[in-house]
């Protein structure tokens, strides 16, 4: 078994993993989400909750209760069309999977990482989630907004060849702390060209520790590189589209912590052109609002 850092969370498994930066002390075996490989069971568990299809692929939510205030013991199951099934009860910290069709080890990591993870953290820990890139910019955290395909992962990617540590690529957890909010490195690669059913490579270097966010940059298209801080129902409207896994038991609680963390860290319009050479420019913009390179 080997040990590992997903989203912020240590993590125990049988698999490979490469590239994902190993545990560099001994977490207690309380902390620890323990992923292990156990045979398929025959019997389905029989609430069924609608999940969109991705890569290619089917996914079935399935629980032995309803998707509200998951109960302890409560059996849930996500099966990935002739892929993997993973299955895990509310209050224990282990995950099972066993491959299905096929499923190989690398697709297993695959939607394990980038799928069953934050949808696990999401339902069991209440674990909220941007879709956002990140890079450390000094002693903090800075995240990129965006719809897919729209520049988040050029973005970061540009920003760690300059020395900026490499953060998230997709998905970003957001944790606050008295009044501080912090963001939890997801994995250290990146998919620039978005691929299927691939984690991409590996961005050096990567910040393995929470930071404090400092702010978080909306990205838009734009004659020229300019941007401007957004106040009050401005940010939280940038916010919304961008906060992951919406379940409907959380709709209420989803709202107020995007008004929570609307009203705390700074949210940031950043227009730019298309192109590459407009990079070190939007780097100036982005550090002139931070205050410093």
């Amino acid at each position: 078994m080997d040990e590992a850092f997903f989203y912020g969370r240590a993590v125990r498994f049988d698999l490979q993993f490469k590239g994902f930066p190993r545990l560099a002390y001994r977490e207690s075996a309380s902390s620890l989400i323990r992923l292990t490989r156990r045979a398929a069971e025959s019997t389905a568990l029989k609430n069924v909750f609608p999940v969109s299809e991705t890569h290619g692929r089917k996914l079935v939510l399935r629980s032995d209760g309803d998707l509200d205030e998951p109960k302890p013991a409560q059996r849930w199951s996500l099966e990935v069309a002739d892929t993997v099934l993973f299955r895990w009860k509310s209050g224990l910290d282990e995950i099972t999977y066993c491959s299905i069709g096929k499923g190989d080890p690398t697709l297993i990591e695959f939607w394990f990482t980038h799928i069953l993870l934050p949808l696990y953290l999401t339902i069991e820990k209440r674990c909220h989630f941007l879709h956002a890139s990140a890079v450390k910019f000094g002693d903090a955290a800075v995240l990129f907004i965006a719809p897919s395909m729209s520049g988040k992962s050029t973005m970061a990617n540009f920003l760690a060849e300059q020395g900026h540590a490499f953060m998230a690529d997709d998905k970003v957890l957001v944790t606050e702390s008295d009044g501080v909010y912090f963001a939890a490195p997801s994995h250290p690669f990146s998919r620039p060209n978005r691929g299927w059913e691939t984690l991409g490579t590996v961005v050096e270097p990567f910040e393995d520790r929470e930071l404090p966010i400092a702010a978080i940059f909306e990205l838009k298209d734009g004659q020229k590189v300019q941007s401007r801080r957004l106040q009050g129902a401005e940010s939280f409207s940038a916010l919304a589209p961008h906060h992951l896994l919406e379940l409907p038991y959380r709709r209420a609680n989803r709202l107020g912590w995007l008004a929570a963390l609307a009203s705390i860290v700074d949210v940031v319009r950043l227009e730019r052109p298309w192109g590459l050479q407009h990079m070190p420019a939007i780097r100036q913009s982005v550090a002139s609002h931070l205050g410093s390179l």
